[in-house]
């Protein structure tokens, strides 16, 4: 795992239209999405699987997991 800068990361603490998600296997992480609501539709732009849960479909259990939880128009981005 790496150390990378993203300027808008404080904004998904303190804003309430915007979400951070870190997702768990086996109690450790195993990926991350930040989801935002812009106007009437919702957006993932920031979706990743670490390296050693890729193959596993985990990717499509935890991204389900954030489309049932906002039902309605999405951007996938």
């Amino acid at each position: 795992m790496g150390h990378y800068e993203y300027e808008y990361l404080p904004y998904y603490w303190i804003e309430n239209t915007i979400w951070p998600y870190l997702f768990y296997f086996d109690g450790k992480v195993a990926g991350f999405a930040f989801v935002r609501k812009e106007k009437e539709k919702y957006i993932m732009a920031e979706f990743t699987v670490l390296s050693e849960y890729r193959g596993s479909r985990l990717g499509l259990v935890f991204a389900d997991e954030i489309l049932q939880k906002y039902p309605g128009k999405w951007n996938i981005e």
